[in-house]
């Protein structure tokens, strides 16, 4: 008999919930248990079960199932879990604070230091004011492939020079201003 963990897959990270789902294979299991970190959590009635992480450290943990056949214990191989509750952090941006040298048809990049749910894409955004007086919104283009970094570029047309600055609304905080000099660009867009 074998047991093996289905779901998560891989390696995964967690703030509150994870969904587990086990494959039992070769028999009918009399008992099929999860455990965590060897500290038994519970016996489940299926080979599904979502694991609430809230009582549970931060960090690395790892988790086992157990079946039990008569007397025999078989034990799948360990899963890794990271229970992480911090926020990710905004740690770079593109241009730079202070930049005098972007083109009206640069995009704003701005980096993570973990990955972002896909969800990002509709719940954080730029907020940014023209030296010259209106403000503008800036909605995320696309999120990178692995998720921590989100792309920007807007539609507004700039007149350079001016200065941009640039306020994240949404979960996170960081402001920064940027020249646009005069420059010619074939794009209308940053």
């Amino acid at each position: 008999m074998t047991v093996e963990f289905l779901a998560p897959r891989e390696m995964t990270a967690t703030r509150s919930e994870l969904s587990i789902a086990l494959g039992v294979r070769g028999g009918e299991p009399d008992r099929l248990d999860l455990y965590v970190d060897e500290h038994w959590v519970a016996r489940l009635d299926s080979a599904t079960y979502r694991w609430d992480t809230r009582d549970w450290p931060e960090g690395e943990h790892t988790l086992t199932a157990r079946v039990r056949v008569g007397e025999q214990v078989f034990t799948s191989p360990g899963r890794k879990v990271v229970v992480d509750r911090s926020p990710p952090r905004a740690v770079a941006r593109q241009p730079m604070a202070a930049s005098q040298t972007v083109s009206p048809s640069d995009p704003f990049l701005v980096s993570f230091s973990e990955p972002l749910r896909p969800s990002a894409l509709e719940s954080l955004w730029l907020e940014a004011r023209l030296s010259t007086g209106p403000t503008f919104t800036i909605k995320p283009l696309a999120l990178s492939e692995d998720r921590k970094t989100l792309v920007f570029r807007h539609e507004v047309a700039l007149s350079p020079p001016v200065t941009l600055f640039i306020t994240p609304r949404g979960s996170w905080r960081m402001t920064w201003a940027i020249g646009v000099p005069w420059r010619r660009s074939s794009g209308t867009g940053m």
